[in-house]
């Protein structure tokens, strides 16, 4: 029983599903967070696969414009939460719209990000995951296993 949870929780929050090698899309979205997220979102489109590199971000201000040649588009969800990131980029891509995403966010987030996004945007989603540091990644870790339940039994809609 112990393995049994042991290998369920390691499949969800440290080795969740992921895309390896994502294909072209509309826009880059990086989720909040820690780790190297925005740099791996502006490798992606120094590769190629999207024009657009939208960043979630406490405040508008700090949104810095890295590449010429790619638009960037910075946002502050309301709330500021991983539902909230959800709605904003929904709307975005609404709004543009976007069929394809790829979103960038720390490996503990993937599997409760896949569930948000995918109840607020009906489009196809890449998640290229990047690492958290040991630190952040250990509370993230005991983090996500309640905001997992919290989306699965309290906030079953986008």
């Amino acid at each position: 029983m112990i393995l049994a949870a042991a290998a369920v929780d390691m499949r969800l929050f440290v080795f969740p599903e992921r895309d390896l090698s994502p294909t072209h899309a509309d826009a880059i979205v990086v989720y909040g967070g820690p780790g190297e997220r925005t740099e791996r979102a502006w490798e992606l489109a120094d590769q190629g696969h999207a024009s657009t590199v939208v960043v979630s971000v406490p405040d508008p201000r700090s949104c810095t414009h890295e590449r010429a040649t790619v638009v960037e588009l910075c946002y502050t969800p309301d709330p500021a939460t991983t539902r909230g990131e959800a709605q904003a980029v929904a709307a975005m891509a609404r709004d543009r719209g976007w069929n394809d995403l790829i979103i960038v966010a720390g490996t503990t987030q993937v599997t409760r990000l896949r569930l948000r996004q995918g109840r607020c945007f009906d489009g196809n989603l890449q998640v290229v995951a990047v690492r958290e540091p040991l630190g952040p990644f250990l509370y993230r870790w005991v983090y996500e296993h309640g905001a997992l339940v919290k989306a699965l039994v309290l906030q079953r809609s986008c």
